[in-house]
This record gives C-alpha cells, structure tokens and sequence, in this order.
C-alpha cells in the first residue's frame, strides 16, 4: 500500500526521466499525510523499503536512487545518472 502511495505521489510532482528529485521538507510532509491515511507513524517507519524502492522504479530510467530518512521530518533523494 505505502508502495502504490508513494509511486502515485511521485507520479503527480515529478518527471520520471529527470535526474533531478528535490524532494524538499514539503513533499516530505505532503507524502508523509497520505500515507498517514493508512497507517500510523510505526507502521511507516516499518515499511520504509517500500518507500524506498516506489523512488527507486520510478527514477530507474535515469539512474541509481539513494533515499535516506531523517525520523519522520525529511525524506533525502539523491539521483545518479
């Protein structure tokens, strides 16, 4: 579920075949409530691989994806091409 939440968020703010992802404090928080809508902060915690890897398919045309977490405040990407 986070997965599809998190492609389908991604989908809607971003291009796809660019090597570029600012995902600023905003998007985190923005990603952050609609995922709240089907989980608590525990369980996305616990399901951060799939958070990860709905960045990961959707940049893999242009290159290898690094998502880091820093707690529940920001969400870092960074896009090699």
């Amino acid at each position: 579920m986070l997965y599809e939440e998190t492609r389908t968020y991604l989908i809607r703010h971003f291009d796809p075949l660019q090597a570029v992802c600012d995902f600023d404090i905003d998007h985190t928080d923005r990603l952050y409530v609609v995922l709240r809508k089907h989980l608590d902060d525990e369980a996305i915690v616990a399901a951060r691989d799939e958070i990860r890897q709905a960045f990961v398919d959707f940049f893999h045309e242009v290159g290898s994806v690094t998502v880091v977490f820093k707690g529940m405040e920001r969400i870092g990407v960074k896009i090699r091409p």
